[in-house]
């Protein structure tokens, strides 16, 4: 990983280089890059055959099920800790009541 003032970081994804513009940390977006080079790396040697076309494509799918799962996960802590939070402001009216 390579970055500079220009927001500009080089990283390797399946053996090739990408300049990737971000104003985020380089640190980040290489942190980033190592994961979905993981991921490719994981479909290609479980299915060595596929194009790197369909690698990606299996690879964005794995990412998309993972972030969905995880956005389903945080809603349901966010309606048990919303009920938590009801519950003891309940229980705190009745007790200044």
């Amino acid at each position: 990983m390579e970055g500079s003032d220009t927001g500009l970081t080089k990283v390797r994804i399946l053996d090739q280089i990408y300049n990737v513009r971000s104003a985020d940390d380089p640190a980040y977006v290489q942190e980033l890059a190592d994961y979905v080079d993981r991921k490719l790396q994981q479909i290609s040697d479980s299915t060595p055959s596929v194009d790197t076309l369909k690698v990606a494509i299996l690879a964005a799918l794995n990412i998309a099920d993972e972030l969905f799962r995880l956005r389903k996960a945080e809603q349901a802590d966010e309606l048990w800790f919303g009920e938590k939070l009801r519950e003891c402001t309940l229980m705190l009216e009745e007790l200044n009541g």
